[in-house]
């Protein structure tokens, strides 16, 4: 049985464009990997103060990059959110003519039905 969650990740997230940007996604991920190992060096024991420095220093760059992927996620996001809404108004304008087209077709049905009795 599947829970009520996996409904709602499924219709939610915009799977096409997440596989899309897939190989950016894998590749950002490997370069802050690669970035992450290089900055843990083991420690010696003692730390320095340059080595402290450095360090702080690092991990400054390492907040200014993932703020900026977040800012970057967020602005995404905002863009997905628009074309979403951009397709419900579609969506609700097809709903309408649909049924307008519906209620046509039945309107000149019941009126050839009536002129044929």
């Amino acid at each position: 049985m599947a829970w009520p969650w996996l409904a709602v990740i499924a219709k939610n997230v915009p799977w096409v464009e997440l596989a899309r940007r897939a190989p950016d996604i894998l590749a950002k991920s490997r370069e802050l990997l690669e970035e992450s190992r290089k900055l843990r060096t083991p420690g010696s024991g003692a730390a320095t103060s340059e080595e402290l420095t450095r360090r702080v220093e690092a991990l400054e760059a390492r907040d200014a990059e993932h703020a900026r992927l977040l800012a970057e996620m967020v602005e995404q996001l905002q863009g997905l959110t628009a074309g979403i809404e951009v397709l419900r108004a579609r969506n609700r304008l097809l709903t309408w003519l649909v049924a307008a087209a519906i209620a046509g077709l039945v309107a000149t049905l019941v009126a050839a039905r009536t002129a044929a009795v």
